[in-house]
């Protein structure tokens, strides 16, 4: 399915610069050959949990509490 995705998308799109790398170095390298131009890195800049801390403090607080035992 990857193979097929990669000849008939205009871009691929990684969410992160190590993604973006692993797929450009390994996983897809003989399309990267093909088809640099495709390959991109777009993401929005905020990850899950960088949003959790800013949207949800108190939830934040509460897994930190369960989580990371001092």
């Amino acid at each position: 399915m990857a193979n097929l995705t990669c000849v008939g998308s205009h871009m691929i799109n990684s969410v992160a610069s190590l993604h973006s790398e692993l797929l450009r170095e390994t996983v897809l390298c003989d399309f990267h050959k093909l088809f640099p131009e495709k390959f991109i890195n777009v993401t929005n800049e905020i990850t899950p949990s960088r949003w959790m801390v800013q949207s949800n403090p108190r939830l934040t607080k509460l897994i930190k509490e369960k989580i990371c035992k001092n």
